[in-house]
């Protein structure tokens, strides 16, 4: 999957992602690409939230909170993700 790079500095991305991919793999066991695919999209829910809330405070605040995710504000988007970014297969060749 390629998805577009955010300017900013978030705190704790790769924590939500491991949790959201166990999450998502479980619902759809049989149907990784979907798992990855809602897992990305819940993460740019929570990424998207974040950035919001970011440029309500206008320099007020210590600069670490701003990277901090609103997870809970996020909910809706964790539990049902947009799905805007999508998994394709790739062939790997063995080298020799």
């Amino acid at each position: 999957m390629t998805v577009p790079s955010l300017p900013q500095y978030f705190t704790g991305t790769g924590d939500l992602f491991s949790a959201l991919l166990l999450a998502w793999c479980h619902v759809h066991a049989d149907n990784f690409p979907l798992a990855c695919e809602k897992a990305i999209g819940s993460i740019q829910g929570v990424l998207g939230k974040t950035v919001e809330y970011t440029k309500t405070l206008k320099n007020v605040g210590e600069p670490m909170t701003l990277g901090e995710l609103r997870l809970i504000q996020s909910k809706k988007e964790i539990e049902d993700p947009v799905l805007r970014f999508h998994a394709e297969e790739v062939k790997w060749e063995e080298t020799s």
